[in-house]
């Protein structure tokens, strides 16, 4: 986001791209507090973009897309360089989203632990092909198929895969509030 926010506060960021288009005023200023309210960045009209946090800049950056109302919105790697604090961020404004907005939104995502969360779906790609596609608890609880294609599955599987070898008869989660469930439904 550190080169894609070039103005001096969010709000001119986000009426940037509809401007250009020559949009009326009203439509406009609809669309700018629509994408603000989308990405919970209420109050931040008037801050400067290179003043926020590395997450912060990735909410405007994305922010500043919806203002073209996208049907469909595509994010490559939106957590990229951002620590913990900016990727919950991120992840939960992409979340509501999709639930606020109907909007789909489709990830390029290298870090699983976190796109699990969100995704409705999941592909997993090798050689420019997608070789596995499911919602994530199909994809994902075929541990040894999705390492040997260099994905590493998120670690509440590959324990409960684990386990599972060991005799534990369990079905394998993906996502951490699953496992706990799953865990102590086994009686661990």
């Amino acid at each position: 986001p550190e080169v894609q926010v070039i103005t001096r506060s969010v709000y001119e960021e986000l009426a940037m791209a509809p401007e250009n288009l020559g949009l009326p005023r009203e439509e406009v200023v609809r669309r700018v507090e629509w994408a603000l309210d989308a990405m919970g960045l209420r109050g931040y009209e008037h801050r400067d973009p290179q003043a926020l946090s590395g997450g912060e800049k990735q909410l405007v950056a994305i922010a500043s897309v919806l203002t073209m109302r996208p049907r469909i919105l595509l994010l490559d790697e939106p957590t990229s360089m951002l620590d913990h604090r900016g990727t919950r961020m991120v992840l939960e404004a992409i979340a509501s989203l999709k639930e606020r907005a109907g909007l789909t939104v489709i990830v390029a995502e290298h870090r699983v632990e976190w796109a699990v969360e969100v995704a409705d779906r999941v592909a997993v790609m090798c050689d420019g092909r997608i070789v596995l596609e499911g919602t994530p608890e199909e994809v994902f609880s075929r541990v040894e198929e999705v390492r040997s294609l260099g994905v590493r599955p998120p670690g509440v599987a590959e324990v409960a895969y684990e386990l599972a070898r060991m005799g534990l008869e369990t079905r394998v989660p993906v996502r951490l509030g699953d496992a706990v469930r799953v865990f102590r439904g086994a009686g661990l």
